[in-house]
C-alpha cells in the first residue's frame, strides 16, 4: 500500500483539493546492495539464469530469496522474489514492513483483511502474510512484517495512454469488462475501493489481465452513507468535492467512470467534479450537447450515452455494474479483438521501455556536459584568481607550459607544505575588483592545498601612503604562518576606505 493522504470530516473543500495523488518514493529503508534485472528479460522467454542472479539480495524465512527491490513507500519496501522449493521459480512480490510500534497491527489494516477476502483474477491477490526474519547478502538480519502478492509485471494501466494516446472504443469495451467484472467481485465482497484510477489497475501475466490494487482507501460497503472524504481529485464523484455524505457504490462507479473517458480518449473528461467547473458545469446542468462540442472528441453516441450517465450529479443516477453491462455501447463489444489488444499492450509497453532507456541516455547526456561545463568555469576562475594574486607565478606557469616542462607551482600546490605563499602581490583597484578580492584569494588558497578559515586569520592591517594601499595578511595552518601581502595601486580615497572596511569587518569577526 503507497502512502495514504486522507480528509476527514473536519476537512474543506479546498483541503481536499490539495490531496496528491500517491506514488512510490525511491527511498529505501534498508541498505541494499542492488542487483540489475532488465524489465524486458523479465516478460521474455529467457533462461533462468539469466532471468535470476545467483546470488539474492536476501532470504525471508528461509522460503522466499529477494532478488530485486521493485519499489518503497512510507510503509515498506516491494521486493521481487520467488519460492526457495519452486523448481519453476514462480515470481512474487513481497512487501516487507519493519516491526515498530507505529506499524507494528498494520498487518490488521484495511489493506491485508480486504485483499484477503477477495479471490477473483481482476484483483490483486495475496497469498501469505504475518511475521518473519529477512537476512540480507550484507549479514543485516531484520524483523518485518510480510505480505506475499502477484507480481504484477507489465505496468499501470496509465503507462498505456502515456501523451495522450488513448486506446479507443474496441480496446476500451475489452478493458473496461475486465474492470467491471473485478469492481462486482470487490462491491460483491461487501468492500468498495474508493481509489479507482488508472494507476490503481495493473497489468499481469502472459495474457496481459487488468487487476485492481491498492486498498488503502477501502472499507466496508454500507447501507448508510460514509462520511470520510478521501481519494484523487480528478476521480472523485462531485459529493466528495462538496463535502456530502455518500455511498461508496456510486462513488466507486462514478471513478470508474472517469477512468474510462481516460482508458478512451488519452484525456481528463474535466479538472473537477464541481458545478463551475469549465467542462463538469455542463454535466451538472445536463448541458451535454455543448460538454462533447467543448470536449471535441470523436467518439460514438453510444459511449457518450454512457460516460453522461456514469457522471451523473446525483449519485442515485448512476447506473449499476449490471445496468453497464446492458448498456448499447458495452453490447457492442468484440470478443474477437482480444488478441489484437494484447499486442497493442505489448507493444505500448515496449514503446514505453525504449523511451525509459531514451530518456535515461538523454539525461546522462545532459549531466554530462553540464559536468563539463562547470569543470570549464572553475578551471577558468581558477586562472583568473591565479592571474590577478600571483602574476608573477602565473606568467611563469605559462611559461613552463611552451616550453613543454613540468609545472612546479602545479606540483607545489600537491603539498602545502612545501608552499610558499609569502611574497608581495601588486595588485591594480578598481570599483569592480575591490569588494571580490576577498573572496578571490579565500578560493586560491584553498585550491592551493590551504584550507584556510576565517578562524585562522591573526591579523591583518593596511598602510595608506601617497595613493597606494598596503594590505598584509598573516594567517596560522599546520605551525606554520602563512603571510600575504597586497600592494595596491592606481585607486582613489573613497576605494581605499571601502577596503579598510572590509579588512576591519574581517578582522572584527575573526577576534
Amino acid at each position: 500500500m503507497m502512502e495514504i493522504n486522507q480528509m476527514n470530516e473536519n476537512n474543506t473543500p479546498n483541503d481536499f483539493l490539495k490531496i496528491k495523488q500517491r506514488e512510490l518514493n525511491t527511498n529505501c529503508q534498508y541498505n541494499i546492495p542492488h542487483i540489475n534485472i532488465n524489465k524486458s528479460k523479465i516478460n521474455s522467454n529467457y533462461t533462468h539464469e539469466q532471468l535470476y542472479p545467483q546470488i539474492p539480495l536476501g532470504i525471508l524465512n528461509s522460503k522466499f530469496y529477494l532478488i530485486k527491490k521493485l519499489g518503497s513507500g512510507s510503509s515498506g519496501v516491494v521486493f521481487l522474489s520467488y519460492s526457495i522449493e519452486d523448481l519453476n521459480k514462480t515470481l512474487y512480490a513481497i512487501k516487507l514492513i519493519p516491526q515498530t510500534n507505529s506499524n507494528f497491527d498494520l498487518m490488521n489494516s484495511c489493506e491485508v483483511n480486504y485483499l484477503s477476502k477477495l479471490n477473483h483474477k481482476n484483483i490483486l491477490k495475496i497469498y501469505s502474510h504475518g511475521t518473519g526474519n529477512v537476512q540480507f547478502q550484507n549479514g543485516l538480519t531484520k524483523q518485518v512484517y510480510y505480505i506475499v502478492m502477484d507480481y504484477l509485471n507489465h505496468g499501470s494501466l496509465l503507462s498505456q495512454v502515456k501523451n495522450n494516446i488513448g486506446l479507443g472504443e474496441d480496446f476500451g469495451r475489452l478493458i473496461f469488462a475486465q474492470l467491471l467484472d473485478g469492481l462486482e467481485a470487490i462491491h460483491d465482497s461487501n468492500i468498495v475501493h474508493r481509489d479507482i484510477k488508472l494507476e490503481n489497475i495493473m497489468i499481469s501475466g502472459d495474457d496481459y489481465t487488468l487487476k485492481y490494487i491498492d486498498f488503502g482507501f477501502a472499507t466496508e460497503k454500507s447501507n448508510g452513507y460514509l462520511t470520510t472524504f478521501l481519494g484523487t481529485p480528478n476521480y472523485a464523484a462531485p459529493e466528495l468535492h462538496c463535502k456530502i455524505p455518500y455511498l461508496g457504490v456510486s462513488e466507486d462507479i462514478f471513478s470508474l467512470g472517469v477512468t474510462l473517458f481516460i482508458l478512451v480518449t488519452g484525456h481528463l473528461p474535466f479538472l473537477l467534479a464541481l458545478p463551475n467547473d469549465m467542462l463538469y458545469r455542463h454535466i451538472y446542468s445536463h448541458d451535454y450537447v455543448n460538454y462533447w462540442i467543448k470536449r471535441n472528441i470523436k467518439v460514438s453516441p453510444s459511449f457518450m450515452k454512457l460516460f453522461d450517465n456514469l457522471m451523473a450529479f446525483d449519485p442515485t443516477q448512476r447506473p449499476s455494474i449490471s445496468e453497464i453491462r446492458n448498456s448499447k455501447w458495452m453490447k457492442e463489444i468484440n470478443w474477437e479483438l482480444k488478441d489484437q489488444l494484447k499486442n497493442e499492450l505489448i507493444k505500448r509497453e515496449k514503446m514505453n521501455i525504449n523511451n525509459d532507456n531514451i530518456n535515461k541516455n538523454e539525461k546522462k547526456k545532459v549531466d554530462d556536459l553540464l559536468s563539463k561545463i562547470k569543470e570549464r568555469k572553475r578551471i577558468e576562475v581558477e586562472t583568473e584568481m591565479k592571474k590577478q594574486l600571483f602574476p608573477m607565478n602565473y606568467n611563469n606557469e605559462i611559461k613552463n607550459d611552451n616550453n613543454n616542462k613540468p609545472d612546479k607551482t602545479e606540483k607545489s600546490s600537491k603539498n602545502c607544505t612545501n608552499n610558499n605563499l609569502n611574497g608581495f602581490i601588486q595588485i591594480n583597484v578598481n570599483n569592480k575588483n575591490i569588494n571580490s578580492l576577498m573572496a578571490l584569494f579565500k578560493g586560491f588558497l584553498k585550491n592551493e592545498g590551504y584550507n584556510i578559515t576565517k578562524k585562522d586569520l591573526i591579523s591583518s592591517n593596511m598602510e595608506v601612503s601617497n595613493g597606494e594601499v598596503d594590505v598584509n595578511l598573516t594567517f596560522e595552518k599546520m605551525n606554520k604562518i602563512v603571510k600575504v601581502s597586497f600592494y595596491l595601486i592606481k585607486g582613489n580615497q573613497d576605494e581605499f576606505i571601502n577596503f579598510k572596511k572590509i579588512m576591519k569587518k574581517i578582522h572584527i569577526k575573526e577576534e
